[in-house]
């Protein structure tokens, strides 16, 4: 009777999983092409296989931009439609995310409370921010009159005029009721 052949596997850890060794390409194991499967250990297998694979992708990226402007790509990269011309502001603000970072202003001065807010929209269009909530306060602390609900609604108003935001309602219907101003920006 001839000895049985020890089949190798891999070394596994106290869970059953798998362990590799430090040179293993994890692309290997994640290919949806089996006929490029390169035994495991093989280094110029994996080199020869991974510069194949590079290739192909050059390819592939090349025949997928093919005919596509750069607004074109732009537009897929900013997940809109090129049609969005057609929504009403309500239509795409509903589309947005609630508020994704917030500024608050208590305790600032007006001048302060201006900059700051067109600071924080400038930077978070930047970073690619929708949505935003301006926290100013109803003035139940204040002596006299809030100055901060007027200034800074001014300043939005302001930034709406030169494109910057695309809208911007106070946070429960009415100024009265809140002390938050939620901001929709326009996308860079």
């Amino acid at each position: 009777m001839a000895p049985r052949r020890k089949v190798r596997r891999p070394a596994k850890n106290k869970n059953g999983i798998p362990v590799f060794r430090e040179d293993t390409d994890f692309s290997l194991y994640f290919r949806d092409v089996p006929s490029r499967s390169v035994p495991v250990g093989d280094p110029t297998a994996a080199r020869r296989v991974s510069k194949s694979v590079s290739e192909d992708f050059q390819v592939l990226l090349e025949e997928s931009l093919a005919g596509k402007t750069a607004e074109m790509l732009l537009g897929e990269k900013c997940d809109r439609r090129l049609n969005d011309g057609d929504m009403t502001p309500e239509q795409t603000i509903r589309q947005y995310p609630p508020p994704q970072e917030e500024l608050d202003l208590h305790g600032k001065t007006a001048r302060e409370a201006i900059e700051s807010t067109r600071r924080f929209v400038e930077t978070s269009r930047y970073r690619g921010k929708r949505t935003l909530l301006v926290i100013v306060g109803k003035g139940l602390h204040s002596e006299g009159r809030a100055v901060l609900p007027d200034v800074v609604e001014a300043e939005l108003a302001r930034l709406r005029q030169s494109g910057r935001i695309l809208a911007h309602r106070w946070e429960r219907g009415a100024r009265r009721k809140s002390g938050a101003i939620i901001v929709y920006l326009n996308p860079m």
